[in-house]
């Protein structure tokens, strides 16, 4: 259990050197420290949706399916959190 927990301090703490991306999009480094707070207690209160399964055990993809049902709070919030990174980038798409 602890170098579970020694692990996960570990991957918060990287995932917190990224605070630079969301400071180049704009945001104040409080602002920052919030969503990355944010994501780091939705991410371990969220239930993972049983579509995960099949990546500890393949074959429950036939039972399983990868359709997840659509939670309004959960998509909100990744639009505010992917929103600052996002204006970073370039999209182009081709329509077929």
């Amino acid at each position: 259990m602890v170098e579970k927990e020694s692990s996960v301090g570990k991957w918060q703490k990287e995932f917190f050197e990224n605070i630079h991306l969301f400071k180049r999009s704009g945001m104040t480094e409080d602002e920052a420290k919030k969503i990355l707070q944010k994501f780091l207690y939705l991410s371990s209160v969220t239930p993972m949706p049983p579509v995960m399964e099949v990546f500890k055990e393949p074959n429950l993809l036939e039972s399983v399916g990868v359709y997840t049902s659509p939670e309004q709070r959960s998509r909100e919030f990744m639009m505010e959190f992917l929103s600052p990174i996002m204006k970073q980038f370039t999209v182009e798409g081709v329509e077929i």
